[in-house]
């Protein structure tokens, strides 16, 4: 029980690093996240990006949304 727990904990944990420090397209500014760069991002849709893995922030956006919609 406790492995499993922990396991939980991890994966919330992580889930929270992703939304605390990459961006996503919900969001109307990348100025709106802390310690942001934007010349330095090649997505502006960093979580869709992890989610997906696809080449464009379209392409990754259209991936989570046929995702959702499919849950």
């Amino acid at each position: 029980m406790r492995k499993n727990t922990d396991k939980a904990k991890e994966k919330l944990l992580f889930n929270e690093y992703i939304m605390q420090n990459f961006t996503q397209a919900s969001k109307e500014n990348i100025s709106e996240y802390p310690d942001s760069d934007e010349k330095n991002r090649s997505l502006d849709y960093e979580i869709e990006y992890i989610i997906s893995g696809k080449s464009s922030d379209k392409e990754n956006l259209e991936s989570v949304v046929t995702k959702i919609f499919f849950i």
